[in-house]
């Protein structure tokens, strides 16, 4: 695929002036490619980041085992943690790329324009870009609980809303509207993740603190069973030691 736009009669504007590759490489040329590719770039990594934290913290193991030996409370600590790594990674790139929007598109274009215009795109594509972790992680612990139509859901949710919102909102926006319609499906299909997610959490703990209330219900009628057997005890040897006496 690369050489196709790159071979020497190729009529691609990405073609490299291979006669000219005295003068040097054309970095303006290559510079357009990578901006251009920046935002699908970060959609692609984010994902595999977030599954690595995920994991180097062996959530999918701990879930796994937790769900096993039904330990709500465990899963819930786990989830939590390792959903704030993803969340605070996918937060620093967005970040990056907000402060540092403007310098990456001028290593590119000496263009005024260019670089407001795509300044501006940057911005707009990485606002909720972040948010996409939340989709992750409820990706990984609705296929963990073995809930597959959830799971399928939430996987489906983000590409329908991307082929929705771009097409529609430049009716309303113009060219804009292509970026807005981004922004948007994103900012959906994130908090539409972060909520379910934070049902499965809640769920998690409740039912851990319905296993621990039941434990110590159970502790306690050990206990009063226990007290009673030992206080009847005691009053059958104390009754022993009176039919004694009275012989």
């Amino acid at each position: 695929m690369l050489w196709y736009y790159v071979r020497p009669h190729s009529t691609s504007q990405l073609a490299p002036d291979f006669k000219g590759m005295k003068r040097g490489i054309q970095f303006k040329e290559i510079g357009k490619a990578v901006t251009i590719g920046l935002g699908v770039f970060n959609d692609m990594l984010t994902p595999t980041v977030c599954l690595i934290f995920e994991n180097i913290q062996g959530l999918m193991p701990v879930l796994g085992y937790s769900l096993g030996q039904n330990n709500q409370r465990r899963m819930a600590a786990a989830t939590i943690k390792v959903t704030s790594w993803a969340v605070g990674y996918a937060i620093l790139c967005s970040f990056g790329i907000w402060v540092f929007a403007r310098p990456l598109v001028s290593l590119f274009s000496d263009d005024p324009v260019v670089i407001d215009q795509g300044v501006s795109i940057c911005h707009i594509l990485f606002t909720a870009t972040w948010l996409q972790a939340f989709t992750q992680m409820v990706s990984l612990v609705t296929q963990a609980f073995h809930h597959i139509k959830t799971n399928m859901a939430i996987t489906f949710v983000r590409p329908v809303l991307q082929i929705i919102f771009p097409f529609t909102l430049p009716y309303f926006m113009g060219v804009r509207g292509v970026w807005m319609g981004v922004l948007v499906g994103d900012a959906i299909c994130g908090s539409v993740s972060a909520t379910v997610l934070a049902l499965y959490i809640r769920g998690m703990l409740k039912r851990a603190k319905e296993e621990g209330q039941a434990e110590e219900t159970h502790d306690l009628e050990s206990a009063v069973a226990n007290k009673g057997e030992q206080e009847e005890e005691t009053s059958h040897t104390a009754s022993l030691d009176l039919d004694g006496l009275t012989v």
